[in-house]
């Protein structure tokens, strides 16, 4: 009896003093609840467009939850609803502080930067977003898209080699991107270096043999060097995996002091490889007509 009256006399005494955290903490899920409804009602607001509403329920949220990464995001969804630049710029900036959020206010300021123009804050919210998370898609594709505006080939290389390891791009998108960027980096050094331009264009026609620009002037630089033979059978394969009149006119010129019957003549060849094409029939009218036939 007196180990029974002690646990009752025990149980009451710890509910007496429990009851004042009890009902803090009661107090506290409740206000929680209302902070959380507040999001809600927000989110569903944007979506709907509504920006008085929403900003009713931002501010709502934010003076029960604080400073919560989603109170943030709220808010700043809230200001671009309403064109508010400048206070959505805050409350991205304010996410920069929070690891958990800072991925989440890059991707926001380099938006709002996009949205006024600015291309060099652009590269810079992107460049930092990669070097937080590597495999972020939205940061790669606008690093490298930046990169490949600024002719910054060998940048563009880079990344794109980093982003097919992190499986940003496919094996397939990648080997013709390099080849894209191969054959830029070639067009431009055809005039001051041409060996490792012809280097370059070789590659870039190695990856794909469909790329125009790569194997005309892979062709036409590989003939410069006297190799003509080489150059007439890179660009009869080019011809058979993309008839094109780039294609055409290196091949007709692969070998310079030639006649122009001579030339009709190669031209006649180059078309026959596949008979009926409308790029090989306009290529051979148009020899026949410099050969006056």
């Amino acid at each position: 009896v007196l180990v029974l009256a002690l646990m009752a006399a025990w149980t009451g005494l710890r509910l007496i003093f429990g009851l004042p955290a009890a009902f803090s903490g009661f107090l506290r899920a409740r206000r929680n609840a209302k902070g959380y409804a507040a999001l809600s009602r927000g989110m569903i607001a944007v979506g709907a467009g509504d920006d008085k509403q929403a900003l009713r329920a931002a501010e709502q949220a934010r003076r029960i939850l604080g400073s919560e990464p989603m109170t943030l995001l709220l808010q700043a969804q809230t200001a671009q609803l309403a064109g508010d630049a400048k206070a959505a710029r805050r409350s991205f900036e304010e996410m920069l502080a929070s690891p958990e959020t800072e991925i989440l206010g890059l991707r926001g300021l380099f938006i709002e930067a996009q949205r006024a123009g600015d291309r060099a804050a652009m590269q810079g919210f992107a460049e930092r977003a990669l070097r937080l998370h590597p495999g972020t898609g939205w940061a790669a594709t606008a690093v490298f898209d930046m990169q490949c505006a600024q002719g910054d080939w060998d940048g563009a290389l880079a990344t794109l080699a980093a982003n097919q390891s992190n499986a940003i791009v496919d094996k397939s998108q990648a080997r013709r991107k390099r080849a894209v960027l191969l054959t830029a980096k070639a067009l431009e050094l055809e005039h001051g270096a041409r060996d490792k331009a012809r280097e370059l264009a070789q590659e870039a026609f190695n990856l794909a043999n469909d790329l125009v620009p790569a194997a005309a002037l892979a062709g036409r630089l590989i003939a410069e060097e006297g190799n003509v033979r080489k150059a007439a059978r890179l660009l009869e394969k080019a011809w058979k995996a993309l008839p094109h009149p780039e294609i055409a006119e290196a091949y007709i010129n692969v070998r310079s002091g030639d006649s122009t019957r001579d030339r009709l003549k190669r031209m006649r060849a180059l078309a026959a490889r596949l008979p009926g094409e409308r790029e090989g029939a306009l290529a051979v009218a148009g020899a026949a007509i410099d050969a006056r036939d």
